[in-house]
This record gives structure tokens, sequence and C-alpha cells, in this order.
């Protein structure tokens, strides 16, 4: 069964009767999932179930809240929040209206994956009988039975059943394979070698990774996988200095990666191959905060007992204690906490071997805090030791309580804080760092409620947390209020004052963010508010203060007047009406660029010629093939449309020449064609069953133009070309007028799998 076939039929429909933006979000989301982009496919999921439901879509709605536990569940790890969530998903997916839908099935694997998190061993009985019922009802030649299978064998081995999760592996392989499923070894590729892995089968496990290599339909997920399942095997097999090599970064990791990260990690820190750093540390406790968040409970139990032995190994005694304490946190949520007591004893009793540190050389706290050492694990043993020799040193308690914060341990540090606010009303450092700890946590209600209660409505300090919190959860408008009470107060503060002229560049205020760039220039040297003038005069048309701060910044121009309108490379453009994806454009100017790349139909807007106008701060820094700087920029404002539609032209490939022909054909008209597809691209011929290759291609042309004028200039250059060859968006737009031809089109589409 091809679970993707209604998908895409569904998406051609959608398209058909003018629902391209659903259609679009059902082909977005699971590349994004794939990729990592996980804060994208948040966005796009609200968007698309209320546009499913709209249309009384049971199966789309099936289909985008499956994705988007995939997101959460299987990528990032987020267990008890999200349990509700799949339970309800569940019960929905198997409603008359949804229980035909393939993505029904989907749906049994992300309810056994959220309890596998959440407590794996605890509900290992309950994973299993859901994935029994539902392999018993599914075919091996469907894609979800390795989905289900992957899941009921981690149950087997979550209830300690190991070598029969290998040998269930090794049955459904052979089902595969029997049932025709022609890269079922490489499909059960990462689940086998996981538990080969915890078989003790290492060398096994490696030689099949290294036959198959990484996943090709998984995308960087399933990369960084591949790479830690062979880290780990090579450090089990002793080839050390190949799994350091094979050890992905901290930031390729997704939050499925991330315990399955420490554990290699620490295999290697415990051979001597990896140095046991603070930064390591720091990032243990980072794990251990985010299954906290997640509620991953027994992950964070493992996480929170390999960092307690990370720390010990270090001599930290006072971050192992902390990280016990942790552990203790999560256990109290365990249905078989007895299953890590072994565990919880070796690790207890390596960080009790540990020492604090010696107080003496430190006659007061003061002389302490003067003496803190660079290495901020070091510094967390001392003050923790030292805290319990002054506990009622205020200057002591925030540099322990922002260190605290800094090792991802911000609730405790929040308490101390607080508690010691309330016993002391003159205690006002500790008031102060509370206040940044509540803005960093990001609950503005309590921050409010907080300034409102130990600061004044005229204290700035009070003010600035507010107006930061704001800005940080993106109200502008109420960051833009608390920044002008700012000056208010103290009309020459130049950093409330330059923040603000930032945000009204944000929020299209020109003339009120004009005023303030003249404001701070006139009183700074050449810097970031020059770029603030320049973003906010271009806005406006006044050139000449253009070209004066571009001057103050040391950047020449050729023309002395007027709009600039050169050729400063090639960049990106993000736009906030398609999030999900960059645009290529080349540089005119300053802060001023035009798009070169054809979005194509499935857009929500076509931006194809337009001139935008970016902020100047770039949003990534990356190489080009040719090593050469290259930075996408957020778009501020459209400056001038390039008034533009687009369209796909869906064909088997034409010859060099055929294509040429095209293009010169093409050009009087001011059409432009992009290709879209590699060599790899094939056609399908469903009825007699040959395959072609094929070229996809996005086609703009202006929006003015009579759309039977673009049809007829189609048809007429491609009238040699071999079939098939569509316009489909095209005919479609062009209505009833076209009837017989819209007709031809949708057949070819179907037949070809267009």
């Amino acid at each position: 069964m091809d679970i993707w076939a209604w998908v895409q039929a569904k998406k051609r429909a959608l398209r058909r009767a003018g629902h391209g933006r659903l259609a679009t979000i059902m082909s977005r989301l699971p590349t994004l999932v794939c990729d990592m982009k996980h804060e994208q496919a948040e966005s796009l999921v609200p968007e698309g179930l209320i546009l499913a439901r709209q249309l009384d879509e049971p199966w789309v709605e099936i289909f985008l809240r499956h994705w988007l536990m995939q997101s959460r569940v299987l990528d990032r790890r987020q267990g008890r929040a999200n349990l509700e969530e799949c339970v309800e998903l569940l019960e929905f997916a198997h409603r008359e209206q949804g229980r035909e839908c393939p993505q029904s099935v989907c749906v049994v694997q992300d309810f056994a994956n959220c309890y596998g998190i959440a407590d794996g061993p605890g509900y290992a009985d309950e994973r299993l009988r859901v994935s029994t019922e539902t392999l018993a009802r599914i075919n091996p030649a469907w894609p979800c039975f390795r989905c289900i299978s992957v899941e009921h064998a981690s149950a087997l081995s979550d209830a300690g059943r190991e070598q029969e999760a290998l040998e269930f592996i090794e049955t459904q392989i052979a089902r595969s394979v029997a049932a025709g499923v022609e890269d079922a070894q490489e499909d059960y590729m990462l689940s086998r070698a996981s538990h080969m892995i915890d078989a003790g089968r290492y060398a096994e496990a490696l030689a099949q990774l290294e036959e198959y290599g990484p996943p090709k339909n998984r995308g960087a997920s399933g990369r960084v996988e591949w790479r830690l399942s062979k880290a780990e095997a090579l450090a089990r097999m002793g080839r050390l200095e190949e799994a350091e090599r094979e050890l992905p970064a901290v930031d390729e990791l997704d939050r499925s990666d991330e315990l399955d990260w420490l554990t290699v990690s620490e295999l290697l820190v415990n051979s001597g191959q990896l140095e046991n750093t603070p930064a390591l540390v720091r990032q243990a406790f980072a794990l251990v905060d985010h299954c906290r968040r997640d509620g991953a409970d027994h992950d964070g139990a493992l996480t929170a007992l390999m960092a307690a032995r990370l720390s010990a190994a270090r001599g930290c005694r006072h971050a192992g204690e902390l990280l016990l304490e942790a552990y203790a946190e999560f256990e109290g949520r365990l249905l078989k906490p007895e299953l890590l007591a072994e565990e919880r004893a070796s690790t207890r009793a390596a960080v009790a071997a540990t020492r604090l540190p010696a107080l003496e050389p430190y006659a007061s706290p003061a002389a302490l805090l003067e003496a803190l050492p660079d290495e901020r694990d070091a510094s967390l043993e001392l003050l923790g030791a030292a805290r319990a020799r002054w506990p009622d040193d205020e200057a002591l308690l925030c540099r322990y309580a922002l260190l605290l914060a800094d090792f991802s341990m911000g609730a405790l540090a929040e308490s101390l804080l607080g508690r010691f606010a309330r016993a002391d009303p003159e205690s006002h450092a500790a008031r102060r760092a509370l206040g940044l700890l509540l803005r960093d946590r990001g609950d503005h209600a309590q921050l409010a409620r907080f300034v409102d209660e130990h600061h004044g409505p005229d204290d700035p300090y009070g003010r600035w947390l507010l107006a930061t919190s704001h800005e940080r959860a993106g109200r502008l408008e109420a960051a833009a209020r608390e920044l002008r009470r700012l000056l208010e107060l103290d009309p020459d503060a130049e950093v409330p004052m330059a923040r603000l002229c930032e945000l009204e560049c944000q929020r299209r205020r020109w003339p009120e963010a004009l005023e303030l760039a003249e404001r701070l220039v006139a009183r700074l040297e050449p810097g970031s508010s020059d770029w603030d003038r320049i973003t906010a005069a271009t806005a406006l048309g006044r050139w000449d203060l253009v070209r004066d701060s571009c001057r103050r910044l040391g950047h020449e121009l050729a023309d002395e007047e007027g709009p600039i309108d050169a050729n400063w490379g090639s960049c990106k453009i993000e736009f906030e009406d398609d999030a999900t994806r960059t645009r290529w454009a080349r540089r005119t100017g300053p802060v001023t660029a035009r798009v070169t790349e054809i979005c194509g139909p499935e857009a929500a807007h076509e931006h194809h010629r337009d001139l935008v106008l970016f902020d100047p701060a770039p949003v990534t820094r990356e190489r080009d093939d040719d090593d050469r700087a290259l930075c996408t920029y957020r778009a501020l404002e459209l400056l001038q449309a390039g008034e533009r539609r687009s369209f796909t032209l869906d064909a088997r490939a034409p010859t060099p020449d055929q294509l040429q022909a095209l293009r010169d054909a093409l050009a009087p008209l001011d059409i432009t064609l992009q290709r879209r597809s590699g060599s790899a691209y094939k056609i399908d011929d469903s009825e007699s069953g040959a395959r072609f290759d094929g070229m996809y291609f996005y086609v703009s042309a202006p929006a003015q133009r009579a759309l039977e004028e673009l049809h007829a200039a189609l048809a007429a250059a491609t009238a040699e070309w071999p079939a098939p060859v569509v316009w489909i968006e095209l005919v479609e737009a062009m209505g009833d007028a076209r009837e017989e031809e819209r007709a031809r089109q949708r057949a070819l589409v179907e037949r070809y799998g267009l």
C-alpha cells in the first residue's frame, strides 16, 4: 500500500478546487519535520487545521496532527506534555470518518512513542498491547508496518526482553522482504543496529551501518541518528578515534538524539578519548532540563545520572548532588524506579567520593567572589560550599543563583532568590537578579507582578525589564510603550532610545524611527544607529541621509543622488508570508534587494522581481559554493511589486534545442523559466509502465498579461515536445473557457503522476 498516494491525490484535488494553501501546508510539513525545522513546522499546523476543518477534511486533519506529533514526540522527545493530545488524536483517528485513513495507523506510533518517552519501561505493557493490535490488522507491505514494528521492538527492549526485541526485528524484516518491500533491510537498519548494540553485537551493527549508509528518506535527523549509532558501535569496540570523529556536534542534535549523544560522550570520556570539559558538563545539565520541561522522565533519570557521574569525574561534588536531586524528581514519577536502583547507587557512591573545595584561603565572601576561577563548574563548586558557610550574604547568593541558571537550573535559582528577597526588603541585588531570571524564563505575568511589588512605576530598571520581556515575546507595541516611558523619565538615555529606534524599524514606523536615528547619529560614533537611519531613510526615499550614513560607515557610492540601484551580489530574503522558505535575490543597495527566484504557485505570494527593503542584521550567514559570504535577510517592506503570476510546467525531458527554443519564444513576452528538478526526476506512465526522464519548471509571467496569450505561447513553443507536457495551474485558472484543454491536462496529470 502506498500510504502517500492519497496525500498526492488530495493535494491535486485541493489545488483544482482553489485551496492551494492547504495543499502547500501538506507538502511542506513533512519536509520541515524531517529537516528538524520544528518551529516552522509548528507555525504551519494551526493554519492547516483551520483550513482542514473549514473544508471538513478529517483525513487531512489526521495527517497534519500526526506530523505535528512526529515533530514533538519522535524528534523532540516531548513526552508527558503530549500524552493527552496523543490520546485525543488516537480517538479521533479511529472514528468512522478517519478509520480508513492510512495515517490513522501512524497515530498509533505517535501514541506508543509518547508513552515510551514519558516512561518507557513503566508503560512497556501498554505499548506492546497497542502495537500488537495494530500489527495484526496491517500488511507488511505498508510503510507503517515498519514504524509500528520498530515501536514494538523498543517496548520489548524497555521491558528487558532485548534478545526477543532483536529476534522480532529480524522476523519483521523477513516478513517485509516476503511481501515484496524492496528496501526492507535498509528501512529497519537503524532499529536493528540499535538492538544489536544493546545485545553486545557491536561488529555486526557497525557492518550493516556501513553497508547501507545514512537513510536516504529521513533528512537531517536520520543522518545524525546513523552517525550516533556508528559512533556508539565504534566506541564499544574500542575504536575510539573513529568514534569521536563520527560523534555529531551539539548544534546538529535533535531532542531525540541527546540521550544517545551523552551516552557516547560518556563512553569516550571514560576511555580517555574525549576530554571531560566544563562545557560537556554544562551541556549535560541542559539535557536534564530539556527532559524536565518535555516530560521525558525515564530519559531524564538516565541523563541526570550520567551528568552526575561526569561531574563527579571532574571532582565536582556540589554539581553531582544537584543532579542527584534532579534524578530524584524524575524517579518520583517513574512506575518502575527499581530498574535504576543499581545505577543510582553506584552514581551516588561516585559523587560521595568527591570532596567540596576548601574555603580556608578565603577570608570573606568578597574575597571568594574576587577569586572565582574562569571554569564555571569550578566556580559552582566554590559557591555551593560558600553558601553553606555564609548563607546570608546577598552578593554570594546572586552570583550563585545566576550561575545555577547558566547551568539550566533556573527554577532552583528563582526559589533561592525569592526566599531571600521576601526575608529582606532591602535586598536590592537579589531582587534585580530575580527580575533578570524571571525575564529570561519568559513568564511575563509573574515578572509584571514582581515589578509591581518591588519596583515603582518610575523605576527605570523595572520598566527596562518589562520592555525587554515584551520584546522577547514579540509584543512590540507594549515594548515600545515601556521604552517611551523610559525616555520620559530620562530623555537623553541612549540605550532605550536605540532600542526604541530598532523596534520602530521592525514595526515599519519609519518617520518615528528616522527621528530617533537622527538624534542618535548626532551624538554617537558611526555604527548600528547609522544602519537604522539608512533603513528608515530608504523607506522614506531620503537618499541624501542614506548616502550620509554610508559615508560615515566608510561605504563610498558611485552615484551622488537619487535611488541606489547597484549590484551588491547575491543574498537570500525571508518573507513573513513565506516563513518556511528563503528566496534568492540580488542586493541592489545597503538595505534593498530584488527577488530573482520564482516562488511558485504553492507560495502564499509570488515575490519574483519584487524590490524589498530588508533588515540589515542578517538572519543567517553562510558561505556559497565559491566560499563567498552569503547572508539571509528579513524583508521589512515591499518597495516595488514585481507584479508577477507563476505556475508550473511539467514535462517529459525536451532536447536542449527544444528547451532553448522555448526560452527564446517566451522572452518577448517577459516570461521567465526556472528549472526546479534535478537529473534524477523521472516520469512514470501508469498505463504502459514506461519511465522517462522528466523536467519540472516554475514559470513567471507579468500578472497583467492575458492567460490566453500565455497558454497560446506555451502551446506553440512545446508543440513538438514528446508527451506529456502540462501547465496545469494556468489552464485551471482559465476556467471553463478552456474546459477541453483543462480535461486533457488533468488526464495527463493523473496518468503520469505529475
